[in-house]
Parts: structure tokens; C-alpha cells; sequence
């Protein structure tokens, strides 16, 4: 379509640029001629006078071609454009149609969403190794007061790289359970990859605030009772505070929670013979999704093996 374009565009400018030199040139030479003709002879004013009508004539003349010049100018950019614009949706279209093989609906998701495919249990265990830490001493937890020492302090965290990976584990998670869902719910005192969970769904993030700040119950827009909320969290001992309290918060304001993710299930509150994050949330019709679980002993016996290798 270009090509049978290009001899007349070419014809076309090159008359355009004539048509512009043409009545500037003309207004040179007939200035020269009034100005030698006027050594020859004297002339009347009214002859005088129509002489400069003509050259005002062609001055005005040449500023109309310039501008029918510019004019000129702008619709072949335009058609150019045009051109370049098609080819380019024509691409987008293309790489579209390639993107949409690759991508993975997930219920309750509106549009496509690409999330990489990672060994949940295997990064999260790595994790725990490398930040799991022990308090100076014990500390009681539960109603029958069950002593832990040791804990995982995913804080630690660099942002780019493993919470990254941390929020793909939970993702994943999410996605293999076909969750619908509107909005994803985080505890202000949890993980602080909840934002990346969310964009990965293309979903608006929900931050509940703990029973810490009096007088708030969220940070940001409180949820409605059209909502279907997600609650997502790294680590869950007895389930209140993370777990347990968000739920009470969105419930009042009528959203609806039916499942809760979380990277590691504390087992100690089991052991130790009462109720559980798992039993209290079944308690609230709330499914509790965990990759790992451990216990104190467990968390102990990591701590230790990774102290002695690091002193060989």
C-alpha cells in the first residue's frame, strides 16, 4: 500500500516546493525590474502603487503556499503514522493471542493471570532453616499456657527475591484450592508480601488493622457485603490475632470469609492438648490452607543443625 504511493507523494512535494520558491523569486525579479526601470523612466504613483499591490500579491501568495506546505506535510505524517499504527495493532493482536495460550484462569479471577509454578514446601522449608530464631526464653501460649522458644521470623526477608517467592508459594496455594474471591485480606502485624499476592491476582489488597490500634478496623476501603475475602499470613501459633480477629472485623461489616492460607502451621497448642489455629477456624466455617507444619521441637532441631553446620 506504501509503494504505490510513493511516485505521486514524491511528484506531489516536489510541485509544492515549486510552488513556494516560485512567488518569492517572482517578487525578486520583479523588484529588480521596477528598480532598473525606474533609472530609465519616471513612473506615475497610481503605477507605482499597483506594482506594490503585486508584490504584496505574491508575498501573500508564498505565505499561503508555505502553509498549504505544512499542511501537506502533517497528512503525510499522519498517514504514516496510520500505517505504522495498523502494522502495531497488528503485532499487539498477534503477541495477545500467544499470551492468552499461555495463560491460567483461575476462578473467581476477572481476566488472565500468569503465576510461575514454585515447590511451595521445598522454598518454604529453605526459608524456615535460614530465619528461624529463638526467643531469650520461653513464652506461654494458649489457654493451658504450652511454652515455645523458638520462632520463624520471615521479616527477614529480603523484598525483592524471597518474599517474591514467598508470595508465589501462597499463590499457588490459592490457585490449586480454585478459590473465588474478590479481595485478599492480610493482618497489619503479618506478612509483608500480601500487596505482591495480591497484583499477582489482579486483585484489590485489604490490610486489617490488630487489636493494637483501638478505634481502627482497617487500613484502607472496609469491606462490603458483596465482598468474598481471602486471608493470607506467614505464620499462625494460636490463630487470634492473625487469623481469628481479621475474620470478626470483616464479618461485622459483611464480608464473607470461608478460607485462610498461611505459610506455617505452629502444631505446639495440638501437642500440648487444646485447640488449635485449624479447630478455631473450623469453628468459624473457615478452611485453614498451611504448606508446612512444625512444632517448637521441630523449629529447635532446625536451629540447632544449622548453628553447628555454620561453626564447622
Amino acid at each position: 500500500m506504501r509503494s504505490s504511493k510513493v511516485i505521486p507523494q514524491k511528484f506531489k512535494a516536489g510541485f509544492l516546493s515549486f510552488l513556494g520558491v516560485f512567488p518569492i523569486l517572482a517578487t525578486v525579479i520583479f523588484a529588480a525590474y521596477v528598480l532598473v526601470m525606474k533609472d530609465w523612466k519616471e513612473f506615475d504613483e497610481k503605477i507605482i502603487l499597483k506594482w506594490l499591490l503585486v508584490v504584496v500579491g505574491l508575498l501573500a501568495t508564498s505565505e499561503l503556499v508555505e502553509r498549504f506546505q505544512i499542511l501537506s506535510k502533517i497528512e503525510r505524517t499522519t498517514e504514516e503514522t496510520c500505517d505504522k499504527a495498523g502494522e502495531t495493532h497488528n503485532q499487539i493482536t498477534n503477541l495477545q493471542d500467544l499470551l492468552y495460550q499461555g495463560y491460567q484462569i483461575v476462578p473467581g479471577v476477572v481476566g488472565p493471570i500468569v503465576i510461575s509454578h514454585v515447590n511451595g514446601e521445598k522454598v518454604t522449608r529453605h526459608l524456615i532453616e535460614n530465619y528461624t530464631d529463638r526467643l531469650s526464653k520461653k513464652k506461654d501460649v494458649g489457654s493451658k499456657q504450652y511454652p515455645v522458644q523458638y520462632y520463624i521470623n520471615f521479616k527477614r526477608c529480603d523484598i525483592e527475591g524471597e518474599l517474591t517467592e514467598l508470595a508465589l508459594v501462597i499463590a499457588n496455594m490459592i490457585k490449586n484450592e480454585k478459590c473465588s474471591f474478590t479481595k485478599i485480606a492480610v493482618p497489619d502485624t503479618g506478612i509483608r508480601f500480601g500487596a505482591k499476592v495480591a497484583s499477582l491476582f489482579q486483585k484489590p489488597y485489604l490490610q486489617v488493622a490488630g487489636s493494637h490500634i483501638p478505634h481502627y478496623d482497617f487500613i484502607g476501603q472496609p469491606p462490603s457485603t458483596r465482598d468474598e475475602i481471602i486471608i493470607i499470613s506467614d505464620v499462625t501459633l494460636t490463630g487470634y490475632s492473625s487469623l481469628e480477629l481479621p475474620i470478626e472485623k470483616i464479618r461485622n461489616c459483611g464480608g464473607k470469609v470461608k478460607h485462610a492460607f498461611v505459610l506455617v502451621e505452629r502444631t505446639d497448642l495440638y501437642l500440648g492438648g487444646t485447640k488449635g489455629p485449624r479447630d478455631s477456624l473450623k469453628d468459624l466455617g473457615v478452611n485453614l490452607h498451611s504448606c508446612l507444619q512444625f512444632s517448637d521441637d521441630e523449629l529447635k532441631s532446625i536451629f540447632e543443625s544449622r548453628n553447628a553446620s555454620r561453626q564447622l
